[in-house]
């Protein structure tokens, strides 16, 4: 990212994540075609979104925080993440519809980030059965990336962890400037210990 905190002047410029990739463009693209046929156009940009009314699946998002309140997380990676609610993404998406300006763009998200130590102690008061995992280090993290992404090749499964994944979280700020949802929008978000606590009473088995 071109900034931090991160706003709505942020791109992701990153290039190695094909994902990431399209959604830029897409969006590059559609606000350059509504702009040029006077089309009525926001763009809403949430964070890592947790909380309820996950269907059909679990997102990789919600599968990691449930592999944490379940036990089943052996390592911490050292990332950061920034979360928000389902709900909340829904009341700022509708407020954005109502009183957004035309051509702009409004992140959806919390202020400060979240670690995974501190997700993991949050977890551990939530569910005090849990062990803690041991850290890990970037390189071993990288190590284990660059070897998911072989297998994936041959597999044509997403993997367990990429490049990008490690770059892009691993003690990395997260934080938003939401100073402009929160006066255009009057958006509010939940606390991300808040999120959190509601997301693991979703997904402890």
């Amino acid at each position: 990212y071109n900034t931090v905190p991160l706003c709505e002047t942020t791109w992701n410029t990153e290039a190695g994540n094909p994902y990431a990739v399209s959604k830029t463009k897409s969006e590059q693209i559609a606000l350059e075609i509504a702009k040029g046929n006077k089309l009525d156009l926001v763009s809403v940009l949430p964070s890592a979104i947790i909380g309820p009314h996950c269907y059909g699946h679990l997102t990789p998002t919600m599968r990691y925080l449930a592999g944490i309140i379940n036990g089943n997380a052996m390592v911490d990676p050292c990332f950061t993440f920034n979360y928000v609610q389902s709900e909340d993404v829904a009341k700022g998406a509708l407020a954005a519809a109502r009183k957004g300006t035309s051509g702009q763009r409004y992140i959806l998200g919390n202020s400060k980030a979240i670690t995974t130590s501190e997700i993991f102690a949050i977890a551990k008061d939530f569910n005090p059965a849990i062990q803690i995992p041991p850290t890990i280090t970037r390189e071993r993290l990288m190590e284990f990336a660059i070897a998911q992404e072989a297998v994936s090749k041959t597999s044509q499964t997403a993997p367990l962890l990429s490049v990008d994944d490690v770059k892009r979280y691993y003690m990395s700020d997260l934080s938003i400037d939401l100073s402009k949802s929160e006066q255009d929008l009057a958006y509010k978000n939940r606390p991300i210990k808040q999120a959190l606590l509601e997301t693991f009473s979703l997904l402890k088995a």
